[in-house]
């Protein structure tokens, strides 16, 4: 990755150890680190956050017991904390040393815990675990499986075989995990101001609705998950909110394949975007196609269409004399 420097962010101390050191980082607190061995030879990775400045990674085949470590290639990512997943670090009471969003670990047994994210399930994103490498983990694995309404998470001795599951001490580190929600589409400010809403899942069937909150925009799609961008903040899996003075430009909606709507919900409360709104509703697969709806109140609401001279499916709509939304890519 770009600022990374091979001998001097990451460093191989020649005994199947690494120091990974990154600029302006405490690793005790500012997020997470995801190791896994580099080769194809039986080999995994653990971690430790070494100190306030820099993290070790050891490098362990599967057939060595205790401290032993190989000297082969490993990866790894690091994480912030950040509002856009879920990440953490627990100890051996299931009590946390990293945590960034809403959830709980609890302890099932020795060797096993249970780990719930607040609005989320297993079907709802990827989850990614590491081990760290403390005391009685130090030749651990750790696997997870999904719940009914969370994971089991269990931290196994090698080289047992079967690996045997493994109690450890209340001050021992376990594991760091991240979860990754899948989302259909990503929500967040860009550095001019505008509010980017844009499709990244692919050919998802979008059914974005706008509406006002308070003093901020809603976004909200009731069929798939949004993901939390720059600026805003999340409600739940399917709804972000981004306060309307922070959007001093436009709202650019791009959405992909699929037959996509995106509603513009002003019934409960009007609102007005400085640039206006701009709409791509992208590709289609049926006749049906790409949709835009505008729900004004019962009273003073006002509305002038204005489609393209040259383009079908193109055109503008002037909401009660401010809130311009200009549209491509729609379908009769």
């Amino acid at each position: 990755s770009p600022g990374i420097v091979n001998g001097v962010n990451f460093i191989d101390n020649a005994n199947g150890t690494y120091t990974v050191t990154l600029p302006g980082v405490n690793p005790l607190t500012d997020g997470v680190l995801i190791a896994t061995g580099g080769k194809n030879e039986d080999n995994y990775a653990l971690s430790v956050a070494a100190t306030d400045t820099s993290w070790t990674i050891f490098n362990h085949d599967n057939g060595d017991n205790g401290a032993a470590f190989e000297r082969d290639g490993v990866a790894f990512v690091y994480l912030p904390n950040s509002p856009s997943y879920i990440s953490g670090k627990f100890y051996g009471d299931a009590t946390t040393a990293v945590k960034n969003g809403a959830f709980s670990i609890t302890t099932i047994a020795a060797g096993r815990y249970k780990l719930t994210i607040d609005g989320y399930l297993p079907s709802d994103g990827v989850l990614l675990l590491s081990p760290e490498n403390f005391g009685n983990g130090v030749d651990n694995i750790v696997t997870y499986e999904p719940l009914v309404d969370g994971w089991e998470i269990q931290t196994r001795d090698l080289p047992q075989n079967p690996p045997t599951l493994q109690g450890m001490a209340a001050t021992e580190l376990v594991a760091s995990f991240v979860f990754l929600p899948s989302a259909a589409s990503s929500v967040g400010l860009d550095g001019s101001g505008n509010l980017i809403i844009e499709e990244i899942a692919g050919d998802t069937a979008d059914n974005i609705i706008l509406s006002r909150s308070g003093d901020n925009l809603r976004i909200y799609d009731p069929n798939n998950q949004l993901w939390l961008g720059a600026g805003a903040t999340r409600i739940d899996a399917n709804t972000i909110e981004v306060p309307l003075a922070s959007i001093t430009g436009n709202v650019q909606v791009s959405l992909l394949g699929n037959d996509d709507l995106l509603t513009i919900d002003q019934s409960a409360a009007s609102f007005s975007i400085p640039g206006g709104i701009v709409y791509s509703g992208g590709g289609q697969i049926s006749a049906a196609g790409d949709g835009l709806a505008v729900i004004g109140n019962t009273t003073s609401s006002t509305a002038v269409y204005t489609p393209s001279a040259t383009t079908a499916g193109s055109g503008t709509i002037l909401l009660d004399g401010t809130l311009l939304v200009s549209f491509s890519g729609l379908e009769p």
